[in-house]
């Protein structure tokens, strides 16, 4: 299987695989500013859906090839927490499960996740397109980096 590692922050988003680099300025600040017009609800779900399939179909991958995924950012963990109980390693069924119970429960969540909620939803959004386009397998988290 390819490995991928990802990061995304609020300014950039960065890939890795098998030794290609690829550096996106567009990050989740300008995702939010574009498609979380007032609240983040199903429509600023979708807004955010089409922005974040424009990113990855930049990348020009294979979907034939399956995709284990690495990372190290605090919202991933953020997300381990809040919805898999902690889990290392998030399978795509695991990651499916949690995407609908938060669009099931959305206002549950937003109270939840505090002044970051945007941010860790819109990463979640982004990470679930992620598996879909880029057939990833699984999500491994590695220790955050300081």
């Amino acid at each position: 299987m390819q490995q991928i590692h990802f990061h995304l922050a609020a300014e950039y988003v960065t890939f890795d695989v098998e030794g290609q680099h690829f550096n996106f300025e567009m990050g989740l600040d300008q995702l939010i500013k574009r498609c979380v017009k007032h609240q983040f609800d199903v429509l600023a779900i979708e807004y955010l859906i089409y922005e974040i399939e424009e990113i990855l179909e930049q990348l020009k991958l294979e979907y034939q090839f399956e995709r284990i995924a690495h990372t190290d950012d605090a919202w991933m963990q953020q997300l381990a927490t809040v919805f898999f109980e902690h889990a290392k390693t998030i399978d795509r069924h695991m990651l499916e499960h949690g995407f609908n119970e938060l669009i099931e429960h959305t206002e549950f969540y937003r109270t939840q996740l505090g002044q970051q909620t945007v941010y860790i939803l819109t990463y979640f959004v982004f990470v679930r397109e992620m598996m879909h386009h880029l057939n990833i397998q699984q999500i491994q988290l590695e220790p955050e980096k300081i």
